[in-house]
């Protein structure tokens, strides 16, 4: 005689296996869900993207519109700045010099101009007395 026990689930043991695995699925289902989540969150906030073509600067190049030595850097690197602040200075000693020789040159021109005002004026009068012949009139007015 052999005796061999039949183990019969009850219906408690029976019902329980199918609903963990049911768990385990949802919670697998949960982390995906919840991993994708991070992940367009974290792709939102740390790359920058636009549909207008336009991004907002968060650092940029900078070239001068004059040459010229650096005296004073006023800034450090990655510092914000702000439009209007005054970020360099330049070597004013090239700028004056050019400057004084401009001036100078524009009070040449105007003693310039006015001395051909006066002979032009002096033209005039001889020309109107016919002193003087028409290419002379001519070249003073030129």
């Amino acid at each position: 005689m052999s005796t061999t026990a039949t183990v019969v689930p009850t219906s408690a043991q029976a019902v329980s296996a199918p609903t963990s695995n049911k768990k385990k699925i949802l919670i697998a289902v949960g982390v995906a869900v919840a991993a994708v989540i991070i992940y367009m969150v974290v792709e939102f906030f740390l790359y920058v993207t636009t549909d207008n073509a336009q991004v907002e600067a968060h650092s940029v190049l900078l070239a001068p519109k004059v040459s010229g030595f650096v005296t004073v850097v006023n800034v450090v690197e990655g510092q914000r700045v702000k439009a209007g602040d005054v970020l360099i200075q330049l070597d004013e000693r090239d700028y004056n010099n050019t400057l004084k020789q401009m001036k100078g040159e524009q009070a040449s021109f105007e003693a310039k101009r006015r001395d051909a005002e006066r002979n032009f004026g002096r033209m005039s009068q001889l020309f109107k007395s016919e002193a003087v012949s028409n290419q002379q009139y001519d070249q003073a007015n030129a």
